[in-house]
C-alpha cells in the first residue's frame, strides 16, 4: 500500500470509528445506557505500524507539519504500545502564548524538563521540577540546592526557598537531623506574593518560605496511626496526595487517600473538613474566580465530584456528605487534573476524557484524548488548552474553533479542535510531532 492509499484508508477508518462512538454516546446520554456497548468498527489498528513509520519519516525529513491533513491523529490504534511506551508528562504549563514547559516522567522517576512548541523540543538542564503562580507572574524552579522563584519563566530570581530541614508534625523528641535535600515533587504552586510555595509531595504537603516549612500533611495523628515507630516516620509516604492554591493565595484545598477533603488558610491552619462523596479523596481545584471549591474522590477508576461555595465554608468546620450547600458536579470520573474558565470546569479523568460542566454541574461537552490525563493548563486568553497524559501525549486544543473535527471523539455544546501534538514514547529516538 503506497502512502496515498494508506492515508485514504486511515482517514476512512478514523471517520467510521469516530462516527460510531459519538452516535452511541449521544444515544446513551439522551436515552440512558441500557443499550449494550457495540463492538465499534476498527479499521485503523492494522494500519498503525505503517502510519507510525510515516510519522517517524516526516519528523526526520522536517515535514511533520503536513501530517495531520493526511493522517489525522488517533491513539486507540496504538493501545497495545501504551503500557510499555507511555510516560507521564506532568506538569505541562504554558510559559507564553506558544510554548509549553513540561516534565517527562512520573514524580518518582528521574526525568528532564523540556520546552515544547509546534515546531520543536528543547531541554532545560538542572531542573527537578517547576510550578507557577495562578496569574503567570512567578515561576518556581526546583533544583538540588532549593527552589528558585523567578519573575517570568527565565526571569530574575525573586527569592530562593530551602528544602524542608525537618518534618514539623513529627514530635520534636523523635526528630532526626536532616540535611535539606529535595523531596519528590507532585506539584508546586507559587503564592501571588512570589515569596512562598505550596509543595505537594508523597512525603508531605508544605508551605515553604525563606526561613521555614509549615507542614500541612501528614498531621501528627496520621503519623501515629500509620507509623508504628516515630523513628521511621520520615519514611512514611502519602498516596493520592493533592493540593490546590486559590487564585488569591488565601486558601488551600488538600487531601490524600486516607484523609477527608481538607481546607487550610494561607498560614497552614486547618479551617474545614469535608466528607468525600466516593471512597478516597483524589483531587481538588478552584473556580476561575476562586469562589467555588471543587472536590473529587474515587473508587478504582470511577469517582464523584462536588462543589461548594467558599462563602458556605465560613464558620463551618465540618461539611457532611449530604450537606445541602454541596452540589454534585459530575458523577463517574476519577479526576487527575482540572482547570476553570469563566463559569466552566474542565476535568481530565482516568479514562482519557476531558469533561466540561458549569459551576452548577450541568454537562457541556466531553472530548477524548486517550491514556489517563495528568495535566491541563489554559493559555492566558483561555482559548487554548494544553493537555498531557500518562500515555506520553502532549496536545494543544483550540477551545473556540468554529469548526468540528470529523475525526474527533467528543460530544456536547463545544467541539475542541486539536492544533498539534507530540508523542514522548520510550522506544522512539526522539519525540514525534504529529
Amino acid at each position: 500500500m503506497d502512502t496515498s492509499e494508506l492515508s485514504n484508508a486511515w482517514r476512512a477508518g478514523g471517520r467510521l470509528y469516530a462516527d460510531a462512538v459519538n452516535d452511541f454516546v449521544v444515544r446513551g446520554m439522551r436515552d440512558g445506557w441500557s443499550e449494550k456497548e457495540p463492538e465499534f468498527p476498527d479499521q485503523q489498528t492494522p494500519l498503525a505500524d505503517a502510519v507510525l513509520q510515516v510519522v517517524r519519516e516526516a519528523n526526520r525529513s522536517g515535514h511533520a507539519g503536513t501530517l495531520r491533513e493526511r493522517f489525522p491523529p488517533a491513539i486507540l490504534p496504538f493501545a497495545s504500545r501504551l503500557k510499555s511506551e507511555g510516560r507521564a508528562l506532568d506538569p505541562a504549563l504554558w510559559i507564553d502564548d506558544e510554548r509549553i514547559a513540561l516534565r517527562i516522567g512520573a514524580p518518582y522517576e528521574a526525568g528532564p524538563v523540556v520546552i515544547a512548541d509546534a515546531n520543536g523540543i528543547s531541554e532545560c538542564p538542572g531542573l527537578l521540577g517547576f510550578g507557577r503562580s495562578h496569574d503567570g507572574t512567578f515561576y518556581a524552579w526546583a533544583k538540588d540546592t532549593g527552589i528558585e522563584i523567578r519573575r517570568g519563566w527565565n526571569g530574575d530570581i525573586v527569592t530562593t526557598l530551602p528544602w524542608p530541614s525537618r518534618f514539623e508534625n513529627i514530635p520534636a523528641s523523635r526528630q532526626k537531623p536532616r540535611t535539606p535535600t529535595p523531596l519528590t515533587i507532585t506539584k508546586l504552586s507559587v503564592f501571588p506574593d512570589g515569596q512562598r510555595v505550596l509543595l505537594t509531595s508523597p512525603r508531605g504537603i508544605f508551605i515553604l518560605t525563606s526561613d521555614r516549612a509549615v507542614q500541612l500533611l501528614p498531621r501528627t495523628d496520621e503519623y501515629r496511626k500509620y507509623v508504628d515507630d516515630f523513628e521511621n516516620a520520615e519514611k512514611f509516604e502519602l498516596s493520592m496526595e493533592h493540593a490546590a492554591l486559590s487564585p488569591d493565595g488565601t486558601l488551600i484545598l488538600a487531601g490524600h487517600q486516607s484523609s477527608a477533603h481538607l481546607v487550610f488558610d494561607a498560614r497552614g491552619k486547618q479551617i474545614a473538613t469535608l466528607d468525600p462523596r466516593s471512597e478516597y479523596p483524589h483531587h481538588a481545584w478552584f473556580s476561575a474566580d476562586g469562589r467555588i471549591a471543587g472536590f473529587n474522590s474515587c473508587h478504582l477508576y470511577n469517582g464523584e465530584s462536588f462543589g461548594i461555595a467558599i462563602a458556605d465554608l465560613q464558620g463551618a468546620s465540618h461539611i457532611a456528605y449530604d450537606h445541602p450547600k454541596a452540589r454534585t458536579l459530575q458523577e463517574g470520573a476519577r479526576v487527575y487534573t482540572a482547570v476553570a474558565r469563566d463559569d466552566e470546569f474542565i476535568i481530565g479523568d482516568a479514562h482519557g476524557y476531558l469533561r466540561a460542566f458549569d459551576s452548577q454541574g450541568n454537562f457541556r461537552w466531553q472530548y477524548f484524548i486517550g491514556g489517563t490525563l495528568c495535566s491541563l493548563d489554559l493559555s492566558r486568553d483561555g482559548r487554548k488548552l494544553a493537555v498531557s497524559s500518562y500515555a506520553g501525549i502532549l496536545c494543544i486544543l483550540d477551545l473556540e474553533s468554529p469548526e468540528r473535527d470529523p475525526y474527533a471523539i467528543g460530544t456536547g455544546s463545544r467541539h475542541p479542535v486539536e492544533l498539534w501534538r507530540w508523542l514522548f514514547w520510550k522506544s522512539e529516538e526522539r519525540p514525534l510531532r504529529w
